[in-house]
């Protein structure tokens, strides 16, 4: 029987268990249910009505069994607990029967549906067999918010409340602590210290903390010094990832209280989070506005008070040598990281980024601020790092995955795709490593492999249209095959509409952060292309090309407007084309990028950039700016 196992000792055994276990009914029970309550009062009838037969007849349970698994628990089971108890006050089922049916479902070894009905069953049976089934049964998430529901008129019920939290890990803990009144001072001692030790969702815990009322007089009364002033930093810090002071009961005291002690006692690395975290509530981004501020103390004179004061804090030397030992020794969050980076506007040698990298070898913030926020400066060193480093299944072959399908086990394919988007807008050539991507498993990965093949399709070796036509014949996605058909100049037999490519400018511009936004206009001729052709290659914010085209029959103006590999979608409007023409016949480069595309009304909308003449080699940091509306975004 699973309750059999021994008991859980001190020595971190516990920490085995998976910290996701249980994640789909403890979302559910908290925070996703939209099952209406007549939906749960039907469920918990009919399964009422099977226990009532199972309880009698053993041969019911296979029936039984197969209810469960049909219509899962967690949808229902507070009902279904409350009617069990409903039939046992009216007499309605036997009390010792229900009993030895609830001890057999417990002892299922391969049904964890049973063991969860078991568990509500036993907790209407408060003896030493029941305590010691549910004190083994809790500490598995997948049972523990079964045990928290089945439990709660047990006589000391906080304390073995209090037994799980400190014994169980993830989204089990997250639940227990959920439930936890901190009565006396262990308990909030306890979660001063460990609240938030949780590799699931430690901002929910830290939230969690913050907003019991015992711990809102725990805090008022708790003189900050050096023992404590860092676990103080940490609930802060994590509480306030995912909300804002201002909506914590004691929000302000402990705010004014902890910055009057941060001159001294703040020197560490969680420390500066905490400060941040609580400037980012003042200055606006993650502000919240809330009707009751004002009667909570909050004023606009407040704010900014402690916005000065934190400002105040930040800005102090030390914090630039803190922020690279954090990296050098990495044990806070990504995230908390890069915007302490951010934060001081410093940008470390790309060598300070190793440890992470290393403990976290694809994380996508990571990613994203190193070769998306930062593309000129590291992206190469992250292709170095990273190119012997993905793991095997990210190039397992193509295939067709739906929106749905996007897991986090994908991370590193996404992580991949912003290192194939910045070899593409930075004009980098690595034939190999794009013709290995042409297997990737994640089609938008392939799509940006195709494209940063057509940019250089003048630097092919005699290997690449071979890999092209084994990789066409084995692609899953209709789109994407077309791709590859156009980048080996074939085309589609009979097309309704034109398909038409032309010979692009050589060198080809590239974009840079002093580059002037010129308008905004709508492509024009595009009801006459085949727009369908760059159907799920070309996305918003794309880089396009502008190819004159003075031997226009019908304009001499006539600007060509193109995808990276030359095929034409459209022109200029003819309104619009005299003086960006006259610039492009003087010497002058210009291009576009795509702002809005609706391939069913044949609509394209663009934004057409001016591009600087650069006054000396490497006079500017060739870095992406998507310019759209006249704005940078």
């Amino acid at each position: 029987m699973i309750w059999d196992l021994k008991p859980v000792e001190d020595n971190g055994d516990h920490m085995k268990h998976n910290a996701k276990d249980g994640e789909k009914d403890i979302r559910e029970a908290f925070w996703d249910s939209d099952v209406p309550f007549y939906i749960q009062d039907k469920e918990a009838f009919i399964t009422c009505e099977w226990i009532q037969q199972a309880v009698h007849i053993p041969e019911k349970i296979t029936e039984l069994s197969a209810r469960l698994n049909q219509v899962p628990l967690y949808s229902y089971f507070v009902k279904l607990r409350s009617r069990i108890k409903l039939m046992l006050q009216e007499g309605l089922i036997e009390k010792e029967k229900l009993y030895s049916f609830g001890l057999q479902l417990t002892s299922q070894e391969d049904n964890s549906e049973e063991i969860k009905l078991g568990i509500i069953i036993l907790g209407f049976y408060q003896n030493d067999d029941v305590m010691h089934i549910f004190r083994e049964l809790g500490r598995f998430g997948e049972f523990t918010l079964y045990v928290l529901e089945a439990a709660k008129d047990f006589k000391n019920f906080n304390s073995f409340v209090f037994d799980l939290v400190k014994s169980t890990i993830g989204y089990a803990k997250m639940a227990a602590l959920s439930v936890l009144q901190p009565v006396n001072d262990e308990m909030k001692d306890w979660i001063l210290y460990h609240g938030i030790e949780n590799e699931v969702m430690p901002n929910m815990s830290a939230i969690i903390s913050l907003e019991k009322a015992d711990m809102a007089h725990y805090f008022t009364d708790l003189p900050l010094n050096a023992n404590n002033f860092q676990a103080v930093s940490g609930l802060l810090t994590y509480a306030l990832e995912a909300s804002n002071i201002k909506s914590f009961y004691i929000g302000l005291p402990l705010a004014f209280r902890y910055l009057d002690q941060a001159p001294i006692l703040a020197r560490n690395f969680i420390d500066f989070s905490a400060i941040l975290a609580i400037y980012h509530s003042m200055t606006g981004v993650i502000k919240v506005s809330n009707p009751s501020d004002k009667d909570s103390g909050w004023t606009p004179e407040v704010e900014k008070k402690i916005e000065s004061i934190c400002y105040n804090l930040l800005h102090h030397e030390r914090w630039k040598s803190v922020v690279l030992d954090a990296m050098n020794e990495p044990t806070q969050s990504v995230g908390l990281i890069i915007s302490a980076i951010q934060e001081l506007q410093i940008t470390p040698p790309f060598g300070a980024f190793l440890p992470l990298l290393r403990k976290y070898p694809f994380n996508f913030d990571l990613f994203h601020f190193l070769i998306y926020d930062n593309m000129a400066v590291y992206t190469e060193d992250v292709f170095c790092f990273a190119e012997s480093r993905w793991p095997d299944e990210v190039f397992q072959g193509a295939l067709d995955l739906a929106q749905d399908d996007l897991k986090p086990e994908l991370e590193p394919d996404f992580c991949l795709c912003f290192l194939l988007k910045a070899m593409l807008y930075s004009g980098v050539y690595n034939e190999s490593f794009y013709l290995q991507c042409l297997s990737c498993r994640l089609p938008d990965c392939r799509k940006l492999a195709i494209r940063c093949l057509r940019q250089s399709r003048q630097l092919w070796s005699g290997n690449v249209v071979s890999a092209l036509g084994s990789a066409c014949e084995k692609e899953p996605v209709k789109n994407i095959r077309k791709s590859f058909l156009r980048l080996l100049g074939k085309k589609e037999d009979h097309p309704a509409k034109e398909q038409r490519y032309v010979n692009l400018p050589d060198p080809l511009p590239m974009p840079e952060e002093d580059d002037v936004y010129l308008f905004e206009t709508r492509v024009a001729g595009t009801f006459y292309r085949d727009l369908f052709a760059v159907e799920g290659v070309l996305e918003e914010n794309d880089l396009l090309y502008l190819v004159r085209e003075p031997e226009n029959p019908y304009d001499c103006n006539a600007i060509l407007v193109t995808t990276d590999d030359g095929y034409v979608l459209g022109y200029i409007p003819k309104l619009e084309n005299p003086m960006p023409a006259a610039l492009m016949d003087s010497g002058k480069q210009l291009y576009a990028f795509l702002n809005m595309i609706d391939l069913h009304k044949s609509q394209l909308e663009i934004s057409v950039i001016f591009k600087e003449p650069i006054d000396s080699p490497g006079s500017r940091n060739p870095f992406l700016t998507v310019i759209k509306g006249g704005k940078e975004s």
